[in-house]
């Protein structure tokens, strides 16, 4: 829990929300009308594809937002509710859908359905507004209205959105990217920079302990022509093979490495 509310994911929060209520009162009464619901900022809702804390941040800036709506109490509560649980499957969208056109297609059908048929029944049944003669026939009117409108603003906006989000986490921008995350590969997966990336490196043989003791350092001068006739000397009467033992050392030392 305590990775999952970090500094950058609240932040990140607060501007989503904070643009929600800006974009819906920026539009005024017409954002809020049945018929068609002018309200752009339903293009953010595409965002849970990427952000598992835009689903709070959409659903308490819907509830700001939603205190200049004339059905007040009831969108408040019931209408933020339809955004936060079409919030919540858009994410577990992006959790299981990798391919983008399916991501999209998919994440962004739950804000049109749950907005398109609850939004109607505060209008019609709770609020009393009628668009028809009987209530069933005023309920698909609005169904259909806000459906349209709701795909408009997801769709037509929130999917260049979508992909603007993607191509700024490829690139490794920060402010688009969590703690654990940097930029993402051709095929669209996230690699950990975490503790658990060093731990998993192979470690490389360390020269003081290592069961091959170093080679002696070269020679040269006297010192080296005192050698190579040495060794010669040995290889005549064959009293070792190219080697000879040292037991004060506790290792074979070749007497060419000595002289090269």
């Amino acid at each position: 829990m305590k990775q999952f509310f970090t500094t950058k994911r609240i932040c990140r929060a607060g501007i989503i929300a904070a643009l929600y209520v800006a974009f819906t009162y920026a539009f005024g009464a017409i954002a809020y009308e049945g018929y068609f619901e002018i309200r752009p900022a339903e293009a953010l809702t595409i965002l849970p594809l990427f952000f598992p804390e835009a689903v709070p941040a959409l659903y308490i800036g819907c509830m700001l937002a939603n205190l200049g709506s004339p059905y007040l109490v009831y969108d408040v509560f019931i209408g933020s509710l339809a955004t936060l649980l079409a919030g919540l499957c858009t994410y577990f969208v992006g959790k299981f859908i990798r391919n983008h056109i399916a991501r999209v297609a998919v994440g962004g059908l739950f804000p049109v359905l749950f907005n398109a048929f609850c939004i109607p029944l505060i209008i019609v049944f709770l609020c009393k507004t009628m668009a028809a003669e009987t209530a069933a026939a005023s309920y698909w009117f609005f169904v259909g209205s806000l459906a349209a409108t709701e795909a408009l603003w997801v769709y037509v906006l929130g999917v260049p959105l979508y992909f603007f989000v993607y191509k700024m986490r490829k690139k490794g921008i920060s402010a688009f990217l969590d703690g654990r995350q940097k930029a993402k590969g051709a095929g669209g997966r996230a690699y950990r920079v975490n503790s658990v990336k060093n731990a998993n490196k192979k470690r490389r043989p360390n020269a003081a302990t290592s069961h091959n003791a170093p080679r002696a350092a070269p020679v040269g001068g006297g010192a080296r022509r005192f050698l190579i006739k040495t060794y010669k000397i040995f290889s005549k009467t064959n009293l070792v093979n190219g080697t000879s033992s040292m037991k004060s050392a506790g290792r074979k030392t070749t007497w060419l490495n000595l002289a090269y």
